[in-house]
């Protein structure tokens, strides 16, 4: 229903907030005979992440571009930022959960509309930031109340208003991910790694 996304320069870790893409989708099928039932938790999620009616989400979502141009869009977006198809010119995916949720949509869209979204296809080129709050805390005193997105929200201190709407998740996920590349950008330069000699006794 909608698609979003920011870039990220890794170079000096900038969040190209003027270079967000943010659409809203008319589901192809929308106008189907039991659609709305068929969808009708969804519908009410939205409608309570939103604070507006279920006849409001709805109507928004009527007012979207068709799935098949939204698509389009989107693949035209992420290529402008690809050099060449060459696999390792190609710009890494990021995002909360994005291995387990986003990447799976992503894939069977892309067969939908015979247009695969030009991201790296190196599997190590993903950046979830699921992965990243896992390994920190994993060895942290000072741990949010879970790794979902809200409660990351909660422990950095990001307002939650708006959230839930593709636009200001995909901002406040590369926000966190920001912080997280910055300790590594900040620590790796001063850590060296020898090898381990080992001396016969």
């Amino acid at each position: 229903m909608q698609i979003a996304a920011v870039p990220v320069d890794l170079r000096n870790l900038d969040i190209l907030i003027d270079e967000i893409f943010n659409i809203d989708v008319h589901p192809y099928n929308m106008h189907e005979e039991g659609y709305v039932a068929a969808h009708q938790q969804t519908i009410e999620w939205h409608s309570k992440q939103q604070n507006c009616s279920v006849t409001d989400v709805l109507d928004r979502w009527d007012k979207g571009v068709p799935e098949k141009e939204a698509w389009e869009e989107f693949y035209k977006y992420v290529k402008s930022y690809a050099k060449s198809s060459r696999f390792d010119e190609t710009p890494m995916a990021g995002g909360q959960n994005i291995r387990g949720f986003d990447l799976p949509i992503t894939a069977r869209f892309g067969e939908r509309y015979k247009k695969k979204i030009p991201f790296s296809r190196r599997e190590n080129e993903i950046i979830d930031l699921l992965d990243l709050s896992t390994q920190w805390f994993m060895w942290a005193d000072d741990r949010p109340k879970s790794l979902s997105l809200d409660s990351l929200r909660d422990f950095f201190g990001i307002d939650k208003f708006g959230a839930h709407d593709a636009k200001k998740d995909v901002i406040d996920c590369a926000d966190i991910i920001k912080r997280f590349l910055g300790i590594y950008e900040r620590v790796a330069p001063r850590v060296t790694w020898r090898p381990q000699v080992l001396k016969n006794v």
